[in-house]
This record gives C-alpha cells, structure tokens and sequence, in this order.
C-alpha cells in the first residue's frame, strides 16, 4: 500500500478516461448516481449538515483505485462503500476526524497512528478506505464471496475479520439493499407482514421479492417470518458463539436486542428485513441478466475493435497494448486469440508492448495461459541488440516469478536450439502472401471444401485440404471424402487457431490462408518429393498427445474421471487456445456436484480422431471444442431428473446456458452459450 505521501499526489493526480469500456463507463455512472440518491437522501435525513460528502468524492476514489489495480473487481462496490462509511462515521459526521477520515483508517480505540493527521480531505480519506479495501480484502475475493457467509466469509488476506458481529454479512447486505431501494426509487410506505394490512401495492412489492427468495406462503406474514429465521437469524455456529463471547457489554445489548426482534414477521420501510429481500432480488435479477447477455460482451467487442483498429493503422502498437492490458484476466482467451492472429514478426512487439504497459498488480491478474502465451513470443534468441535482449528477458523474468516459475523454459530451449541448428530464423511463421509462390501453389484449391450442403467438395481440392491438416498434425485419411472426420479436423483446427467455426473453407478464405501458413512452418511437407513426409507428419500428431499428469490442475474437475475435461481416451491433450473455457466447463460441472452430490464424467474433450472413432456424426461436436461433458446419473437421479436439475442451475444462472441431451445413462451437458435440447 501507498504512504499517505503517494495518497496526496495520486488524489490531485488527473484521471485519464479516455481508454475507458463501454463496461467501466457504465460502472461508474452507476457508481455516481446511487452514491448522489443515497447521501442526498441521508443528509437529508440528517438535517442537512454543513460538511457532507459527495458523489464525486465517491467517484474519483473509486476512479483512482481502478487506475491503481488495473481492475473492476477491486473496487469496492458503492452500495458497501456507503454502508460502511455510515458505520464507521454516520458518512463523516461523527469521529475522531470525521470528514476527513470517514473511514477511520488507521484510527483504533486506544488511538491514532502518526500519519492520520496527514490525511487532510475527504476524497483522500475515501480514497485510503478504498485501497485499503482493495491491498486486503478484494485482492483475493470478490464483494459477494466477502458477503457469503454470516460469520466466516468477510475475512483479508490474512484470515483477519473485518468486524466482530456474528452476523455482520447479513446486516451489511440488508443495508446495501436499502441503499440499492433508495436509489431505484423503490421504498416502500407502510409496513407489511403479520397483522398489517397486505391488500396494497407495498404487499404486493414485497410478495414479488419473497417470491424471488424461495417463499411462495400465501400469508404474507408467515413467509416473512421464515425468511427472517431461515435466511436472516438460523442458529449462530460454533464459530459465531464465540464472536458473542467476546463482545462488550453495548453491542452485546445490541446483538441480543436484534436477535429477540428480528423474527417478527413483518418487513418494515426501513428495516433490514426489506433491505435482504432486496439486495437478493437484485441479484438474482443480474444473474439473470448477465446470463441472457452472454452472447454480448461489451469487453470481448472492444477487444476484437482494437485489433482491428491495429490491423488497419488506425492505433500504433502501445495504443493496442493499452487497450488489452486491463482486460488479461478476464478475457486472456480473446488476447490469446489475437496473439496467435498476428503475424509471428509482431507478436514479440505485442509482448514486450503488453508487458511494458502493464503494473505487476495488474499482471497477477492475467490468465496463466496468457501469460505462458506472452512468454513465448519473448524469446531474445533473434535479437542482436542487446538494451532489447534485456528488455525482454526483464519482462520474461516477471512471467517467470508469477507463475511460481512453472513456465515452459523448457520447450522454449529446445525451441532456440532447432531454430539455431537449422539455421532458420524464429520467425518462420509468416503471413501467406509471404510463402513462396511454389509452395502455395501446392494447396491451391479451385472450389469450396466443407459441409456438403456449403462446399463443391471435388475430390482434388478435398484431398489437398486433408494433406494440409495432416501437416498440421492431424490423423486421417486421404481419400478425397467430406467425412465427418475432416470436417471434425476442420471445426477443430478453426476453433485454436481463433477462426469462424464453421467448417468451410473457400478458396481463398482464412481457414485455407492459416492451415497453409501453419503446414509451412511444421516443416512435414518434401517439397522436392512433393509429398508428405510420414516421420514428420507422425511426430506433429504424437506431438498433440500427452498422459495425464501434463493437464494442468486448473483443468481437472472435482468430478469422477474430472481429468477427461483436459484429454481423451485416446490420449490427445485439449490444446492450449481452448483451456479458458474447458476451465467455464469445469467450474459449471463442480458447481452441478455441490447440487446433485459427485458423478462420473465418460467423455469431455474429444480429438477429432476420438470423436469419430466412438461412432460420433456430429460434424460440429461441442465435445471438440473442449465446452462439452457426459455425465453419468449420480445416486438418486435418473436421467430426467437430473436435466431436471440442470435445468434449475441454468435458470437460477448457476452455470451458463447451452445444450442438454437425455439419454438413458444420464445427460450430455455443455456450455455453447445458447439453449439446445434434445433427447427423451
């Protein structure tokens, strides 16, 4: 964390906006206007003090966190900023040096530490409660998952609770619910519940809110009371038994006065009970939301804008860089798949761009896969000048210390040694239009290839599609057939190297561009012979299998056989472009466990070559694309029951939509982010 030297600088310091998402522009008007409605309604009630805090103030420390961090998910969320900023000083009314210092940071009950005097405006002193927030609590959490779990969950990094009141996540959450009401204009009137009069519109706000919660009672005020006694006040643990213990003798009173009234069956205007239903409702509503959104992601768009803005001149290289550097932890897939789209002399300038203008704070968050990615276009083998060999070695060596140095230095050495002993140059990848015109000349193809419905599919032209994807390390045969194995090896070779999936293949289209580029670079094909060479082409697809200890753990599921998400039965490794969403797949299939107890998984990744050898027709298996699982009824369940399950998983937006198959061993489920069903 800063001194309160580098908090003066940095709350003086003008923020930059100008690179900011349509994602982050919409947090922060959010952030602006639900901090204006509440504290204007609080001072309000407050007999409108002379000092009072403001939405700005809210806005620019949560502005400045977000430039700090690199990252949405630290900053702490407004409806929690305000609430704890009432606890801790009626929102800079009361305290030691209130308004200043409206959090008390570093104030405690047996006295101040030195450097508070320093801490001289209220934006600087909501700015230290932030980062604050941000260094401990959300650095390895996010706000719901610190809000979880009544007395456990609202923890740092060090396992050091917050606050001492056994049920300080449901309290807290009820009061962000209030201040979401205020600022949604929903605040009820009257109270309603057990002996108040139902039959109005605040009745009926309320039943659609228990509703939401599970509590369908028709007596209003009998589903109030078990909301309240299941949700708000179940037994205290062990854990929460000794938080009471240790309390002095004011909160006790208070925790005791709350615990004998808390269970009334009634949901006042300004009660905590109102304020849970809320914050609940609103919730599930987003899940709901953002599940139906999956198919438009803001960030993914403006990523894929930025390369193409790149691509046509519009933006250098450290714009680009810049515009990707926020988002590596989110979508590191996209990124991956914009490295692997550029052209193997402007990866390494994208690398060492990326990296140059990025925090280590900021790094920590990238995907692993990313960063391995990053990392290998950092090789320093080709370079003769040596400020930018150092350079480059830096920022490998960063790579290096994030992840615990587990990055393939390995392949990487082997990689300069057969580049070195062949007397090649590193970047052999290069662009189409760059190949020989013999060598292209071999792959040339004179009518569309892919699903017969699409493609002319004249043998010639097929057998050359199938020879490129052997020379890209795939096993068929060539026999001038559109079976569903070549067009398997297409769907699969479209979806790594970040094509349009969608099997076909023209003649002068991407697809046919990259595997050309690709075979070029594996070397399998004897160009003086004029065909393939079968040692090689037999090394590129043993090249593809592996055993199970190479899966990465992040790709096993705590499932039974979890480790088929990351390899076949036929040995064949997901390939590393597909790794961030098998690992969506496999938090979906342990989020499926936590429901319906442990199963078995037959099959999850499939190899083109293992689809087909199974018996499997589907020219575009999800199984292919690493997003699919089949899933063995678990104990208890039958096949229906368990879609059954799946289902209610989908719609509370659990785990994300996609396709459901019922056959009589249980169910096919996968992630494709639309609904597919099939099956009886």
């Amino acid at each position: 964390m800063w001194n309160t030297s580098s908090f003066a600088t940095e709350s003086k310091a003008k923020i930059d906006e100008s690179n900011y998402t349509k994602e982050e522009k919409a947090f922060f008007e959010h952030y602006k206007n639900t901090a204006d409605a509440y504290l204007k309604s609080w001072y309000k009630q407050q007999g409108s003090p002379k000092q009072q805090l403001t939405a700005d103030m809210y806005v620019k420390a949560a502005k400045r966190v977000f430039k700090k961090y690199g990252h949405l998910s630290y900053v702490v969320p407004v409806e929690l900023a305000l609430i704890q900023g009432r606890l801790e000083s009626k929102l800079g009314m009361t305290g030691a040096s209130a308004y200043t210092n409206p959090y008390n940071v570093g104030e405690y009950d047996g006295g101040a530490r030195s450097w508070v005097k320093d801490i001289t405006t209220a934006e600087m002193g909501i700015f230290a409660y932030m980062d604050l927030m941000a260094h401990d609590y959300l650095s390895d959490k996010t706000a719901d998952q610190l809000l979880e779990k009544q007395g456990e969950s609202f923890v740092n990094e060090e396992n050091s609770r917050y606050a001492s009141a056994p049920r300080y996540e449901m309290e807290i959450k009820a009061m962000m619910g209030q201040v979401m009401l205020v600022a949604d204009g929903k605040r009820t009137k009257k109270p309603v519940g057990k002996g108040k009069n139902n039959a109005t519109k605040d009745g009926e706000f309320v039943r659609t809110l228990l509703k939401s919660a599970g509590y369908t009672d028709k007596d209003l005020g009998t589903a109030i009371l078990k909301f309240q006694s299941e949700v708000m006040y179940p037994p205290l643990t062990a854990k929460q038994k000794r938080y009471v213990t240790k309390m002095n003798s004011n909160d006790l009173k208070s925790h005791n006065d709350k615990e004998a009234t808390g269970k009334d069956g009634i949901a006042s205007t300004k009660a905590n009970t109102l304020g849970l239903l809320y914050y609940m409702y609103k919730k599930t509503s987003a899940k709901t939301e953002k599940a139906s959104a999956d198919s438009w992601d803001i960030t993914k768009d403006n990523l894929w804008q930025a390369y193409s803005d790149f691509k046509n001149d519009k933006i250098n290289m450290i714009a680009f860089a810049k515009a990707c550097a926020p988002h590596g932890g989110t979508h590191g897939h996209d990124i991956n798949l914009i490295v692997d789209k550029l052209g193997f002399t402007t990866r390494d300038n994208f690398a060492i761009a990326l990296m140059n203008h990025t925090s280590d704070s900021l790094l920590a968050q990238f995907d692993s896969e990313l960063l391995q990615n990053l990392h290998d276009n950092l090789g320093t083998y080709w370079l003769t000048n040596a400020t930018k060999s150092k350079m480059y070695e830096e920022a490998r060596e960063r790579i290096n210390k994030l992840l615990g140095g587990k990055t393939d230095e390995g392949a990487t050495a082997k990689k300069e040694s057969e580049v070195k002993k062949s007397g090649k140059s590193a970047r052999e990848i290069i662009s189409y239009d760059k190949i020989p015109e013999n060598y292209r000349k071999q792959f040339a193809i004179s009518e569309s290839v892919g699903p017969k419905k699409w493609g002319k599919n004249k043998k010639a032209d097929v057998e050359i599609v199938q020879q490129l994807l052997k020379l890209n390390g795939y096993e068929l045969s060539i026999d001038g057939g559109i079976g569903v194995l070549t067009l398997n090896c297409i769907f699969h070779f479209q979806k790594i190297e970040g094509l349009t999936g969608d099997t076909k293949i023209g003649t002068s289209g991407d697809t046919l561009k990259r595997l050309v580029e690709k075979a070029y670079f594996n070397g399998a094909y004897d160009e003086k012979e004029g065909e393939i060479d079968k040692a090689k082409a037999t090394e590129l697809n043993a090249a593809r299998k592996g055993k199970i200890s190479d899966i990465p753990a992040s790709l096993v599921a705590n499932v039974t056989d979890g480790h088929l998400i990351g390899i076949d039965n036929s040995d064949y490794l997901l390939p590393k472009p597909l790794h961030a969403d098998a690992k969506r797949l496999k938090t979906a299939l342990e989020t499926i466990k936590k429901d319906v107890g442990d199963f078995t998984i037959s099959c999850g990744y499939r190899s083109p070559e293992h689809n087909v050898g199974i018996g499997s027709t589907a020219s575009k298996s999800q199984h292919v694309f690493g997003i699919a699982a089949d899933i063995h009824s678990p104990a208890g369940y039958t096949p229906k029951t368990l879609k059954s399950a799946i289902e209610k998983l989908i719609s509370n937006g659990d785990i994300p939509e996609g396709g459901i198959g019922t056959y009589y061993w249980g169910c096919h489920y996968d992630i494709r982010g639309t609904k597919a069903r099939w099956g009886s």
